[in-house]
């Protein structure tokens, strides 16, 4: 998707984090507090009305689009957040969330929501069945960066936005005026056009090189159509009884001109048009530059109208996605920390019975007896269990690379082939691991209270809830 959602999403990310970590004893701390936001990129762009207005004339009709851009700049009011947290717990030791695997996962979900609440797409409209056709030859770029084809889901999904995208404006046309298909005229020739989804991203602030050679992701493509759904959706209902207004003035105007055709009508409109509209040449020539390196900046700079109110509709829309999600990863996480200490454990325990049958041959063989070897093993049986390889480094350096050695072929076999356990089943290493996490033995103690008090799966949830 593109930069707009992306620094959006970082500050619903620190508010979900927070709200999803009070329950247990846990913090979350950024690996690299230097992490930095990428550029800004901006929405569509349109005629704005004149600040000379009265305050209740025609307001900025970009102003929605542009709130919902001005959100990833605003550095006093957004999170800048790192691509993965470490997460400590008391109970299991340091986790890894993957901040921005959240935020893609909350991306597609959010995205496959608007795409199965749409229509069926209408085959008969032309413009649904160019944006069909558009799709069968796109490419983008993947996670590494390689030119791949659109999924059939990916397709469908994307067609099921656009429809809704499309009748979204079909139901307010009158407001927002035409749209579609001439977003740009940019040398679009039927041998090199853009197309109606690559003049969609050249307005997004994708260069038009940039399009034509495929050098966008899925996400940019789907998050594209959202901007321009919320900027329609948003535009309509702060300004579209002043657009009809205005509209109804400009009609006005041609009727009281006595234009007798249409050319003398376009010519009493335009002149009527340049006295009250004009251009945020501002918000055109700052498009996805730095701070730094904008063109023109207000001496004291505000924000947009309703950039808080397309701020918390844009919050709204991501909020569950992104706590689900971020709450499937700490699962996921808190699962893992639990199978990797129960898989070691079982490692370690393989490791030291395969010294408490090694270190008795070693023993015979320097002149003790079969007596003495297994009295040895005995009295240091706690002391083998606890580190099985310091134990054979420290007493028996000589034959200690012998023994490690052995002891990594019989893991080995234990973890592919598979060990011998009570009742005559054999299981590996992570059968053994997995009917552990699936044991309804209480074997948790997550309060450190001396008593086991919670399955493994109990645990998970708990932590987790």
């Amino acid at each position: 998707m593109n930069q707009t959602w992306k620094r959006f999403l970082s500050l619903i990310l620190a508010l979900s984090m927070a709200l999803s970590l009070m329950v247990i004893p846990a913090y979350a701390a950024p690996e690299d507090e230097d992490a930095a936001a990428e550029p800004a990129a901006s929405a569509d762009t349109t005629a704005v009305a004149d600040s000379e207005q009265e305050e209740d004339a025609l307001p900025q009709t970009g102003d929605a689009e542009q709130a919902a851009a001005v959100a990833e700049t605003d550095n006093s009011t957004n999170s800048v957040l790192p691509s993965t947290f470490s997460i400590s717990s008391n109970a299991l030791g340091t986790m890894s969330v993957d901040a921005a695997s959240v935020q893609a996962d909350a991306d597609v979900a959010v995205a496959n929501e608007v795409a199965d609440t749409a229509a069926e797409p209408n085959m008969n409209d032309p413009v649904v069945a160019a944006v069909a056709d558009e799709l069968g030859e796109v490419t983008v770029q993947d996670e590494n960066g390689n030119q791949v084809a659109l999924t059939e889901e990916q397709k469908q999904n994307v067609l099921g936005m656009f429809q809704q995208y499309l009748q979204q404006w079909t139901e307010n046309a009158n407001v927002l005026g035409v749209q579609l298909p001439f977003f740009l005229s940019y040398n679009d020739s039927k041998e090199d056009g853009l197309g109606i989804l690559g003049e969609m991203l050249a307005l997004a602030n994708k260069s038009v090189d940039d399009v034509r050679s495929g050098a966008y992701s899925y996400d940019d493509l789907t998050g594209t159509i959202m901007n321009f759904m919320y900027g329609d959706k948003l535009g309509v209902q702060y300004y579209g009884d002043k657009v009809l207004a205005q509209a109804k003035d400009a009609m006005a105007a041609v009727e009281a001109s006595g234009a007798q055709n249409e050319a003398q009508r376009l010519l009493v409109l335009n002149d009527w048009l340049a006295g009250v509209d004009s251009f945020d040449m501002s918000y055109i020539m700052n498009m996805g530059k730095d701070a730094d390196k904008r063109a023109m900046v207000a001496e004291d700079e505000q924000k947009p109208a309703h950039y808080d109110d397309v701020h918390q509709e844009l919050y709204n829309a991501y909020k569950p996605q992104i706590e689900a999600n971020f709450e499937s990863q700490i699962k996921d996480e808190v699962t893992k920390n639990f199978h990797d200490q129960i898989y070691n454990g079982i490692v370690t325990n393989l490791r030291a019975q395969y010294y408490e049958k090694a270190i008795p041959q070693v023993l015979i063989q320097s002149g003790k007896t079969e007596e003495e070897a297994n009295a040895y093993i005995e009295a240091n049986k706690a002391a083998i269990e606890k580190d099985p390889d310091g134990f054979v480094k420290e007493n028996f350096p000589d034959a200690a690379d012998q023994l490690i050695a052995g002891a990594n072929d019989f893991v080995k076999g234990a973890e592919t082939d598979g060990i011998e356990v009570p009742e005559g089943v054999t299981m590996t290493v992570e059968q053994m691991t997995q009917a552990e996490l699936n044991s309804e033995e209480k074997k948790v103690d997550l309060d450190q209270d001396g008593t086991a008090e919670l399955t493994y799966a109990e645990a998970i949830d708990k932590i987790t809830e």
